[in-house]
This record gives C-alpha cells, structure tokens and sequence, in this order.
C-alpha cells in the first residue's frame, strides 16, 4: 500500500485510561482562602496512605488575589508523596464555568481513567440565585439584580459567584461517578435532579458545612474513595463521626449519599401530589438554613407529609429509599448560635418551598429544571 513507506509521522503516546482519578475543585479565591493550604496538606496525606496504583489525584486550586489557578496532581515519587504543578491559568476567576470546563477536559488529558470523581470545595447556596440567601425577601429587588432569571450561585471568587445552571452545564454527560461536595446546601432534590444525567452519586450536605469539612476526612478515609466501588457511605460516616464527635455548637452536621438516577422517579411522583400549602404548614416543617425567616432550605420529606396523603407518603419513602442510600445528621445545628436549630427529621434532601413572600426567589425558582419537572 501506498501508506507503508511514508515517513512516520510523531506519534504521541497514548496514555492508558486506568484506575480511577479524582479532581478537586479548590475554589478558594474568597475567604476560605487559608483553608487551602491545609485542604492540600490533608489530601496529600490522605494519597500517601491510598493503594490505588492506577488512581490518580489532581488538585485544581485558585487562592486569594491575583496569583493564578493551578493544576497540580499528588504523586508518589520513591515513597515521598509531592504535589506537581502541571498547569497555570490565565482566567483568573474560579468562578468562571469555561474554567471548570477546561479544568475537566485537562484532568481527562493529564490523567485519563476508566472512572472519574470530582470534589468541590467553595461557598455554594444550592440551587439558589447569586445573592439570594443573605436576604431573600429584598433579592431582585435592586436595580439591575433581577436582569436575568436565570440566577442559581454555585462557586464564589472575590464577589464573583457561577450560577448553579452554568456549573451543570460546565459538566461532560455522563462524566462522574461521583460528586463529593464539601459545600453547603448541596443535598437538594433540585441540586440532585440537575446533576443526574453528569454524576451517578451526590454525596452532600443539606445543612452547610462547617470548617473542617473534610479536611480530617482525606487523611484517614480519601483511600475509599479509590476502591473499583467507591466507598461513600464509608467517606460520609467517616464524616459524620468527626463532628458528631465535637462538643457543643461544632457538633453540628448532615451528610446525605444520593442515586441521582432515582431523583426522577421522585420527581414524577412529587408532581402528582397537590402541594398546595399554607405558611402555617411551612412553618412547621425543618428548615436546613439558620436564618430567622424566611427559611429557604427545608426537609423534602417533611415538606411533602404536610400535604401528602398516607398511601403518597409510602410511596414516597419507597422512592426515597433507594434515592438517599445514605444519611446521617447530628441532633441539632449551630444551637448556640442565632438562627440554630434542632434536627428532629432529616430525609437526606432539602427542597424549596414557595413562600408568598417571596415573590422574586419564587419566579427564579421555576426557572430550575426540577420545578419544571414537577409543574403541573
């Protein structure tokens, strides 16, 4: 054939895809930006102690001011565990969704696997618009703040924060095995319901989370997260022991596992139940958020046996059964604090709740696809 003299042209090698490599997402241009450097700490140990031979460790990191985000990946090099940096970038802003684009696409170049898992480190507010949790009943009603409806904040950079549609958006199809987020208010069933056709599991919190997070947890269990089946019940108790073992306000806590393959079995049937509600019904349902009123972050299950009727209610927890594989919560949250709270019924998924006083929250809100799945 004509094509075996030619010249051969450079091949570059390929790499194999193995194991299993995990990127995390430090978003940290705000004022966790001195957690970082013992976020990394803590991973490093916690690779030091990992088996996995064909697993793969990378750190995207963006810290305060103008230095620029890296990629770095952990490594073992003759027993001593170092942290290479790989790449640097000129955006800036972590809170950009071409960067977390971009940031994916590379760690599939750098280190391609069979399997991928993302965790994510920042300031989240769930599903909610930029802005919107400090105030909710004055969100939008600046000039210029309700320009556009499409307001969900997920990441934040010096003020500048993603909305939660462009961070799923950012995210391959099919990508992740899992998302493990050390963000607060991340166990939504809106959060879990836009993720589901990118991750196969959500391990969040419906709470916030407090510092450490998982800090403690990567030294002794990120190990788990590298077995063929990622062990992330183990990852979430692990979790959960570390605060439950505080005293006072620090033990405060909710950690939740989720199938997001079975949020839309959820969905179908959460849109045949009349949920019309009253606010003295709201009222008594558990609120996640630590705020005086209005609460924007409520229990699901709890929300939904308001106004359910008793056979709805079995078929619910059927669903949520195999939808939350995993959850545990402290008996309360921040009690000492203003605006802390009892946990006295946890299903494992927050949910909004339209409040009449809240009339610009509600309109964003129907602009997720969860509200969309469920509008009659």
């Amino acid at each position: 054939s004509d094509f075996s003299c030619s010249k051969d042209p450079k091949v570059e090698p390929i790499v194999e895809a193995k194991g299993r490599t995990i990127l995390v997402y430090l978003a940290g241009d705000n004022n966790l930006y001195d957690e970082v450097p013992g976020l990394h700490a803590s991973l490093m140990k916690g690779w030091a102690k990992t088996e996995a031979k064909d697993g793969s460790l990378l750190i995207f990191a963006d810290t305060r001011g103008d230095e620029k985000p890296i990629l770095m990946q952990i490594k073992k090099v003759k027993d001593v565990t170092i942290s290479d940096t790989l790449m640097r970038y000129d955006n800036e802003n972590s809170a950009s969704p071409e960067l977390l684009r971009r940031v994916i696409a590379d760690a599939k170049l750098i280190a391609p696997a069979k399997s991928y898992g993302m965790i994510l480190f920042s300031h989240a507010t769930g599903w909610l618009p930029a802005k919107a949790f400090n105030n909710p009943a004055t969100w939008g009603m600046a000039e210029g703040d309700n320009q556009n409806p499409r307001l969900q904040s997920i990441f934040e950079d010096n003020g500048r924060e993603m909305e939660f549609a462009d961070f799923v958006d950012a995210i391959p199809d099919g990508m992740f095995e899992f998302i493990a987020s050390e963000m607060c208010f991340m166990s939504s069933v809106e959060t879990a319901y836009a993720l589901r056709k990118k991750t196969k599991y959500l391990l969040a919190a419906a709470t916030e989370v407090l510092s450490p997070g998982f800090r403690p947890v990567y030294e002794t269990s990120l190990s788990l997260l590298y077995k063929p089946n990622p062990d992330l019940k183990g990852f979430a108790q692990a979790f959960f022991n570390y605060f439950n073992g505080q005293q006072g306000s620090m033990q405060s806590a909710t950690i939740s596992v989720v199938k997001t393959s079975e949020i839309e079995a959820l969905a179908v049937l959460t849109r045949d139940i009349d949920l019309e509600i009253t606010q003295d019904q709201i009222d008594k349902v558990q609120s996640y958020d630590r705020k005086v009123k209005p609460n924007v972050f409520f229990d699901f299950r709890d929300y939904i046996a308001q106004v359910a009727t008793s056979k709805e209610m079995e078929q619910l927890d059927e669903l949520l059964d195999k939808a939350v594989i995993f959850k545990r919560n402290t008996p309360r949250f921040l009690i000492d604090f203003r605006g802390g709270f009892p946990i006295t019924t946890h299903s494992g998924l927050s949910v909004y709740i339209p409040q009449q006083n809240l009339p610009r929250l509600n309109k964003a809100y129907e602009e997720t696809e969860w509200y969309k799945a469920i509008s009659k």
